[in-house]
């Protein structure tokens, strides 16, 4: 095991990983009190396909049909017991479509595209 200061570890860091891949334990201390250990990870297994065969039981009842009120919600319907949207259409901002947006222009000078008279953007 070897014991290093925080200096040290950081100006030879690459040194210290390689050790460390290689099996050694590197100790960083402060002021002679250790603080961390510097040791190599265990690499990952790899998955294994059918790994939880016989872990995991799925019943007959995945087999059954959905009741009305699910499967009319699976093919795109709406839920009854859920909240109906408010009356009136409110555009991408949240206001309703009467309220004039900041993207329409605002007085005769902003241009036909709303840019203003120069044209290089919105006039505020």
């Amino acid at each position: 095991m070897r014991i290093v200061n925080v200096r040290e570890a950081k100006s030879q860091l690459s040194r210290l990983l390689a050790r460390a891949e290689a099996g050694e334990d590197v100790v960083i201390a402060r002021r002679g009190e250790p603080v961390a250990r510097l040791v190599a990870c265990k690499p990952k297994g790899k998955r294994r396909f059918g790994a939880m065969k016989g872990k995991i039981v799925v019943g007959d009842s995945i087999l059954d049909p959905l009741p009305e009120a699910e499967l009319a919600l699976w093919e795109g319907g709406t839920d009854p017991k859920a909240r109906q949207p408010a009356t009136g259409t409110a555009n991408r901002r949240g206001r309703n479509d009467d309220r004039p947006t900041a993207d329409a222009p605002q007085s005769p000078s902003a241009g036909r595209d709303g840019r203003g008279p120069t044209g290089r953007g919105r006039t505020r």
